[in-house]
């Protein structure tokens, strides 16, 4: 119990990092954001999610070492297993998404920020989102909290909540966005039961990392298509 204990408290300080941090960086560099230098601040961004990956890196490197050893070996059972669950939580959340987004009248407040993002740190939000994001999501929001379990299913579900309640709730502007748990939810109940079965974190790492990839490239082409 103690352990389990001990575990829940090192997610729980994963998840204040991933918001100290950037807040921090947003904070000390608040002088320097100001003057809207387009490649400094694009390069400060990056700085800031390497400080936090490192840490990430630091609090789990045994696991990280481990998985890897053991992701290297299975890689193809894995994702051919992950690739199957992801799917499905696509579709769910592509559907319920546009079922929503007709009831609300727009986007979700978290894809219109980062629509905005991507105007203004391009740069920042392809490397961030393509790469760095899924490494440190998954360690924050799953891999922090996979020993602090006992049972799969409320870890998968307390794990879903969180990972959605950080995107839905970012910017919210309406009581009805809070419908946007659905989509999110089950794409993050997908990734926690990936992460479960395969019980290895690179598994769920290198399919966010492609879902991420695939709505970066859709969201180029249709500002490219005007």
């Amino acid at each position: 119990m103690s352990k389990r204990i001990l575990e829940f408290g090192k997610g729980l300080l994963g998840i204040f990092l991933f918001f100290a941090i950037q807040i921090g960086f947003q904070i000390v560099f608040y002088d320097i954001f100001v003057q809207k230098n387009f490649l400094v601040n694009n390069i400060l961004l990056l700085i800031m999610e390497f400080v936090l990956m490192s840490i990430l890196i630091l609090m789990n490197r045994k696991k990280l070492k481990n998985d890897y050893a053991d992701f290297n070996e299975n890689h193809k059972k894995y994702l051919k297993y992950g690739f199957k669950l992801w799917f499905i939580g696509l579709i769910i959340m592509m559907i319920s998404n546009g079922i929503i987004a007709g009831m609300t009248g727009g986007l979700a407040s978290n894809e219109e920020a980062n629509r905005q993002l991507m105007l203004q740190y391009p740069i920042y939000m392809v490397i961030s989102t393509m790469m760095l994001a899924p490494f440190i999501e998954e360690l924050t929001f799953r891999g922090n909290f996979k020993d602090a379990f006992k049972n799969k299913k409320v870890f998968i579900l307390f794990t879903a909540f969180v990972f959605a309640s950080v995107h839905v709730l970012n910017g919210i502007t309406s009581p009805l966005e809070l419908l946007y748990y659905i989509p999110y939810g089950a794409l993050s109940i997908a990734f926690g039961k990936i992460y479960m079965e395969t019980d290895n974190i690179y598994t769920t790492m290198v399919i966010h990392s492609v879902h991420n990839s695939l709505s970066i490239i859709l969201l180029v082409i249709a500002y490219l298509a005007g």
